[in-house]
């Protein structure tokens, strides 16, 4: 009996050993993160937020000589008693290449914003799928107060992992 025991208590550990190995590998890792905070402190949002800044800056100048152009023209008009009719029309002709341009960089401005957040989601949505395969996570949810996750462990937040790999996969120093 001593001679079977022994060896059926052995497979049995060893049963029980891949059993639970195989638990532990298969098993299903989640966790959460602040999207908010990451995507705020992503460095190509950063970069592309700035070159933003920049055209708008440079378009803004742009209006504004050209609006200080007609305040000058529009002066110029009041102190004239007998106002000069080619110098009105001057101005009409600046007032409306004003508007239009005005209403032209407004456009093309939120064209602009759109295109960069597209880019910007687009790129950080591979970079939280390449991390979540990295390191084997079956689900990671987005805490970004929109109602879909009421709570979390903070056990679970890898927020600031994944800020950290996102930025270091951007500046191409992780993969």
């Amino acid at each position: 009996m001593k001679k079977i025991a022994l060896p059926l208590i052995i497979l049995l550990l060893a049963f029980e050993t891949f059993f639970l190995s195989y638990l532990w590998i298969h098993r299903q890792r989640c966790a959460w993160v602040d999207i908010s905070k990451v995507y705020g402190e992503f460095e190509y949002k950063k970069e592309l937020q700035g070159k933003l800044e920049q055209v708008q800056n440079t378009r803004k100048f742009i209006l504004d000589s050209m609006e200080f152009e007609l305040k000058d023209l529009q002066h110029r008009i009041s102190l004239d008693k007998k106002p000069n009719s080619t110098l009105i029309q001057i101005f009409e002709q600046k007032r409306d290449r004003y508007m239009s341009q005005e209403q032209i960089f407004q456009e093309d401005n939120k064209m602009m914003i759109k295109k960069y957040d597209e880019q910007i989601v687009n790129q950080l949505n591979q970079y939280v799928r390449d991390y979540g395969k990295k390191h084997h996570f079956t689900y990671i949810y987005g805490a970004d107060g929109s109602g879909f996750l009421m709570y979390a462990s903070k056990g679970e937040d890898i927020t600031e992992e994944l800020k950290a790999y996102v930025n270091e996969r951007y500046r191409g120093k992780a993969e």
